[in-house]
């Protein structure tokens, strides 16, 4: 007699499962009724950056992470050296955060340009070779100078104040 009365009031607290229809779906509207919630896990959003695929993408990748570390490099020089702050101020010789970024991207970009041209390939020679004479290496590095000044002259800054 104590089982059929556990039995009783359990079907009346689950409605669901009695013979209650007041429990019923009423809705015409909405015929459906989910009985179980079966999501589980972790909803996951993934991105496959294309480069990967091919060896000239995974240089690009390679030289963008380079380019980053720009930026870390000149938030430590603001923080560190006098010459360099978040602000730039031209009257105390002090560059600006972005002015620097930009400065190390343009000597990146030089120096890339520099390496990859074959006509600097004499110039190159020199600046590798440990027995070059001062005049050789002056000459050489005067033609990395000039490189730079053009990738600089090519990619004016985009904030002349800093």
């Amino acid at each position: 007699m104590i089982y059929q009365k556990k039995v009783k009031d359990y079907y009346k607290s689950d409605k669901e499962n009695s013979d209650d229809t007041t429990a019923l779906n009423r809705d015409t509207q909405n015929i459906s009724k989910t009985m179980v919630n079966t999501s589980y896990g972790v909803k996951v959003d993934a991105t496959l950056d294309h480069r990967l695929l091919t060896e000239d993408g995974r240089k690009q990748i390679a030289e963008d992470f380079t380019k980053t570390t720009f930026i870390t490099n000149a938030l430590l020089e603001a923080a560190t050296t006098k010459s360099a702050g978040l602000v730039g101020d031209k009257a105390s010789g002090v560059t600006g955060f972005f002015q620097n970024v930009e400065n190390k991207v343009a000597l990146f970009e030089g120096t890339k340009k520099f390496v990859n041209d074959p006509k600097n390939e004499e110039a190159r020679n020199i600046l590798l070779n440990p027995n070059a004479s001062p005049e050789e290496i002056k000459q050489a590095n005067q033609q990395l100078h000039d490189i730079g000044r053009q990738v600089i002259t090519d990619n004016p800054p985009l904030n002349n104040t800093s």
